[in-house]
């Protein structure tokens, strides 16, 4: 063996790399991969993909590694999680809510390991209290005590760039309140912050969200769900918007009551380049007023003066006071876009290929079949003959009009126990899938992983054929 094979060989010679080497390899090291749910930026396992208990060990291997490791320990923090849809902080990563809070106190003692964390996630659905004056430990209470435990935590932390706040769907008014006392905290205490998200049940109005969110001078990316706009009588003036969300790249709306225009608030940002929305839902009272104009493709499309040469994502999901007409929809506009995600429900099966493919630069088109009902997904037959068809002639116009579409992405994670068509659906897509190959210049049909086999889906048929 020879003198280089000798020292590499050397359990020691690891710790003799330099310390930017170092941290990369523990980064990866460290690093956990999980499933993607399908949520977007609201996924679960965004800030928690960190294998907590091996960065711990690590800090405790040697005084050579320690400080390498601890920033790990620190980088991604999930306080007062208690929701059995995500990852479970006990079993995964070992923090609990007990010892998440214990975490914070070694940081009241140790100020500079603070600085490590870049990324926090705070869930007002639990009832923390904050320790007293002779330190005893956390303990749970009421929800109107949440509040000041969340703004010691953002104190303790202040060189976080992304921030995320969830509260409980159905907070009082008084909780509302104080969750938006958080965000002030944050946006006052935090001159870093790049990323904010506000997901649960705060009711939020326009002039709120200029005045909390407005001052983040070089805020990148904002997620917002179920934002409660004014009423017509009390709109905000667009005008002083202009300069609140000029460096907004990304755009993440779930949740939203109001109408089409007042989308327009938040579309003044000259450098947006992803806009994802979901869910628009009447706003109370407007609800009823037969003369609210529908939602629809090209009225949307129509408001983004600003961002048409911009915009390189758009994902729309379904509108609940909407139509499927694309009469009128032009994308030629929109020069770089490159990824469109629309739903069936927005699209129809009827016409409509032609306006999508108006994008001078679109590569990848999705299109979206999920529901808005969280308890019942697609059925089986609704990607048939018809969706089969249209999907046939989107491939034929991108030909024809020379469109730079390289793949279609069919999001169809359909229930299996209503109403089965005769053919299992997804060979439908690989035939798609086999013609798109078969064109000029190739399409490439994908889709996500089928709910059921095609043996599975056979058997069924032929053992319960009177099933609907």
């Amino acid at each position: 063996m020879g003198l280089l094979e000798d020292e590499v060989s050397t359990p020691a010679a690891l710790l003799n790399l330099p310390n930017e080497l170092l941290f990369k390899i523990i980064s990866m090291a460290t690093e956990v991969e999980r499933p993607s749910l399908g949520w977007g930026w609201w996924e679960p396992g965004l800030y928690d993909g960190i294998d907590f208990p091996l960065a711990l060990s690590l800090t405790q291997v040697c005084q050579r590694l320690r400080p390498i490791a601890i920033p790990r320990l620190y980088e991604r923090l999930r306080i007062g999680h208690s929701n059995d849809y995500h990852i479970d902080l006990e079993k995964d990563h070992g923090l609990s809510r007990e010892n998440s809070l214990q975490l914070l106190r070694s940081v009241e003692e140790d100020p500079s390991l603070g600085v490590h964390c870049r990324a926090l996630e705070l869930y007002l659905v639990g009832n923390l209290r904050k320790a007293s004056a002779d330190r005893v430990p956390y303990e749970l209470v009421s929800s109107d005590e949440k509040a000041e435990l969340a703004v010691d935590v953002i104190r303790a932390f202040p060189k976080i760039k992304r921030f995320k706040i969830i509260e409980e769907v159905q907070q009082h008014l008084e909780a509302q309140a104080k969750t938006w006392e958080i965000l002030r905290t944050a946006a006052r205490l935090l001159p870093e912050l790049e990323e904010v998200g506000f997901l649960g049940g705060g009711k939020a109005t326009l002039g709120e969200i200029r005045e909390v969110l407005g001052g983040i001078s070089a805020l990148k990316t904002l997620s917002i769900s179920h934002c409660i706009l004014p009423s017509p009588g009390n709109r905000v003036d667009l005008g002083d918007c202009e300069t609140q969300f000029a460096s907004l790249a990304t755009l993440d709306i779930l949740g939203f009551p109001g109408q089409p225009t007042d989308l327009q608030y938040f579309l003044h940002g000259p450098k947006l380049e992803r806009f994802s929305f979901n869910l628009s839902y009447p706003d109370g009272e407007e609800s009823a007023n037969s003369s609210r104009r529908p939602w629809s493709l090209p009225h949307v499309f129509s408001l983004f003066s600003a961002q048409r040469e911009t915009l390189r994502n758009i994902q729309i999901g379904s509108f609940y006071n909407g139509n499927c007409d694309l009469r009128g929809l032009n994308l030629a506009g929109f020069t770089s876009l490159e990824e469109l995600d629309l739903t069936v429900r927005n699209t129809g099966v009827e016409a409509g290929q032609k306006e999508i493919l108006t994008a001078p630069r679109l590569r990848k088109f999705t299109w979206d079949f999920q529901t808005d009902d969280q308890q019942v997904g697609p059925h089986l037959d609704d990607f048939a003959g018809d969706e089969e068809a249209w999907l046939r002639k989107f491939m034929q116009a991108a030909v024809a009009l020379k469109s730079p579409l390289q793949e279609i992405h069919v999001r169809f994670r359909p229930d299996i126990w209503y109403l089965k068509p005769d053919v299992w659906p997804w060979s439908r897509m690989d035939g798609l899938n086999r013609e798109g190959q078969e064109l000029r210049v190739p399409i490439t049909v994908t889709y996500a992983p089928p709910t059921v086999s095609e043996e599975e889906f056979e058997d069924v048929l032929t053992e319960s054929p009177e099933k609907t």
